[in-house]
């Protein structure tokens, strides 16, 4: 970087480290190979403090270290075809009875790759592996382009997200396989942190991806910012919880909540438990309006779920030339009204909202050549679409 920038080639071999940072104008480039390691010892990472921007979430156990940093950078890219692996497993152990794994020493670090508010940034064909918590993150960056990656995580790593996008503008993300351990695709707004707190996560394109998750393939919201603008187009999701999530107030660590609008998602295939979850979540101040999903064939275990506010309903939302089937009966029942802070992660067994679509608290919502059948005769689906309010 001193030099004026350059690639820094890293050839095949296994290279244990802890921190390193990425510079102005330089590519690290992994030849076929070629293994970075994250170090089992934390005491080789950066400490939670050392940028403004650096957050450190102790309930999430999360300790602000990151394998790769690059702060406030312009044309940094990540390259080739070696693999940059988190070591997560060093941070976790196997507990009885838990789904996911338990915390080793109660702290791990935290987004494995750390972008923060740079410019012109590149990751292109490498494969990212085992984060001991996020894979990628961008955090208040401007042109981000992500490119036939790979993202391998078991299923059972705690909040390993896959792709987080965090109030980052002209956005493209392409030709991705992605398989977390929780969100695979994030669409973030919460820029308490940046230098620039008012920058929207906005102007997202992501196209041709093939997507696995046990929580969500797409997350839409978290923060107090500003989500818009965005189009997916061209993906295939399978053994999925919750297709689409879109929530403005994801929780009371926020205050009012992500506005979310002008979102368009398009030419998917989905097989999950739940096709589209969007709520405001309890108590919020922000808006989702100007959603549209159309043509999109979908296997479900259970339906949709779509509540607004009162005070703040949700608008416009349009679902057109949608093929849906429902898989198989609810477990359990829970009948209608729903809580407006009803979450998928709080239903428990799969299949308890006994409606294709259900939706409470919205205005202007669209059906357009839907299609809603049944793949067994479903005794307890007693109607295709409910409406509250």
């Amino acid at each position: 970087a001193a030099a004026g920038g350059g690639r820094v080639i890293v050839p095949p071999g296994e290279y244990l480290t802890g921190t390193f940072f990425l510079k102005d104008n330089v590519d690290l480039h992994l030849l076929p190979g070629a293994l970075i390691k994250g170090s089992p010892d934390l005491d080789d990472y950066n400490p939670g403090d050392c940028f403004p921007q650096n957050e450190v979430f102790p309930f999430e156990k999360m300790t602000g270290a990151h394998l790769i940093i690059a702060l406030e950078a312009q044309n940094v890219s990540i390259s080739g075809r070696g693999t940059i692996d988190g070591n997560g497993g060093a941070f976790f152990h196997e507990a009885a009875g838990r789904a996911k794994l338990a915390f080793r020493n109660g702290k791990r670090p935290g987004q494995m790759i750390y972008f923060c508010e740079c410019a012109n940034v590149h990751v292109d064909g490498v494969t990212l592996e085992n984060p001991p918590y996020w894979t990628c993150c961008c955090h208040g960056c401007r042109e981000v382009y992500i490119r036939g990656v790979r993202i391998n995580i078991p299923r059972i790593f705690p909040t390993a997200d896959g792709i987080d996008l965090d109030c980052c503008r002209d956005v493209v993300i392409s030709d991705c396989m992605i398989g977390s351990g929780d969100d695979c695709i994030t669409f973030r707004a919460n820029g308490k942190k940046l230098k620039n707190k008012d920058m929207a996560c906005e102007n997202v394109v992501v196209s041709n991806c093939v997507l696995s998750s046990p929580t969500s393939a797409f997350r839409f919201g978290v923060g107090d910012g500003a989500v818009r603008n965005c189009a997916v187009n061209n993906c295939v999701i399978s053994n999925t919880r919750t297709g689409m999530h879109f929530v403005s107030r994801y929780s009371s660590w926020f205050e009012r909540g992500a506005d979310i609008e002008n979102i368009r998602l398009s030419n998917l295939r989905m097989d999950v438990s739940f096709p589209f979850w969007i709520s405001s979540g309890e108590g919020a101040a922000g808006r989702i309006r100007n959603l549209v999903f159309h043509d999109m064939e979908i296997t479900a275990e259970s339906g949709s779920f779509i509540c607004g506010l009162p005070a703040m309903p949700i608008r416009d939302i349009t679902f057109r030339n949608i093929d849906l089937t429902l898989k198989k009966t609810a477990r359990k029942i829970k009948s209608p009204p729903y809580a407006v802070n009803l979450r998928e992660s709080d239903v428990g067994s799969l299949g308890m909202i006994p409606h294709a679509f259900y939706a409470m608290h919205t205005e202007n919502l669209v059906f357009d050549g839907v299609k809603v059948r049944r793949e067994r005769e479903l005794e307890d689906v007693y109607e295709a679409f409910h409406m509250e309010k």
